[in-house]
């Protein structure tokens, strides 16, 4: 039986609601399901709901729909790395309509991102991508990078995070680096690369930040196997390239 262009609309708001929240283009609410709305929900299926084949496929029982109604299954398997899509570059594609939270952080983030891009040579699309992936776009914590605090002497916050241990999706408790505001935990994020020579290769990507995205992700930034496409799509979704300098 054909998909009604009311269910499909249906699934289409719901994707776009999440999607933003993971920085991904709103698609378009038209009904139709089309190559867009079966990658968008690909995309949605290996990002959030960890399915090892996302397949594009919303049953009415099963778990992407669980999840796009806010029952998020138990993930007992880690997303399958070659089915995660990843967005296309397409340079001369218009900037998607972005929520208002989006724009809010942009406007703080971007002139504090240009400056430190500047100064310790980490392309602002990266900055831009790892505060808005890590903060949900500065709602979710002050600890804004995802940095972790080590020394007993750092202001922290602890939360509940994911990690992948041997492969698999974990929850631990773990402490995180606490800052007054976006400037400083930015300036804590760049000089926590600098110093850091495992992730010296990736500044030979300045004005790069794609490029350097997959460097940082090849020295081990993150346990998460998706983390390096979770950025990429941050960045070009939203136009990111577009702070970095020429």
């Amino acid at each position: 039986m054909p998909n009604s262009r009311s269910d499909v609309k249906t699934i289409q708001t719901a994707l776009g609601k999440h999607l933003s929240d993971i920085g991904y283009v709103s698609i378009k609410l038209d009904g139709i399901f089309g190559k867009e709305t079966l990658g968008a929900i690909r995309l949605y299926q290996a990002r959030v709901v960890s399915l090892a084949d996302p397949d594009g496929i919303v049953d009415p029982d099963g778990p992407t729909i669980c999840a796009l109604n806010g029952v998020v299954p138990k993930r007992s398997s880690p997303p399958n790395l070659d089915s995660m899509p990843v967005l296309p570059v397409n340079p001369g594609a218009k900037p998607p309509s972005q929520p208002n939270y989006v724009q809010q952080f942009l406007t703080i983030a971007v002139p504090v991102a240009k400056e430190l891009s500047r100064k310790y040579g980490i392309p602002a699309s990266v900055i831009l991508a790892q505060s808005s992936l890590e903060s949900r776009w500065g709602r979710a914590s002050s600890s804004y990078f995802g940095e972790k605090a080590t020394d007993p002497r750092d202001k922290s916050i602890t939360l509940l995070t994911t990690e992948f241990e041997k492969g698999k999706q974990v929850r631990v408790v773990a402490n995180f680096k606490a800052y007054e505001g976006y400037a400083e935990a930015a300036k804590g994020f760049c000089e926590f690369l600098k110093r850091n020579p495992r992730y010296s290769k990736a500044f030979a990507h300045s004005k790069d930040g794609l490029a350097f995205v997959r460097e940082i992700s090849r020295a081990g930034y993150a346990s998460d196997p998706v983390y390096e496409k979770k950025l990429i799509n941050l960045i070009i979704a939203n136009k990111l390239q577009e702070y970095d300098d020429k």
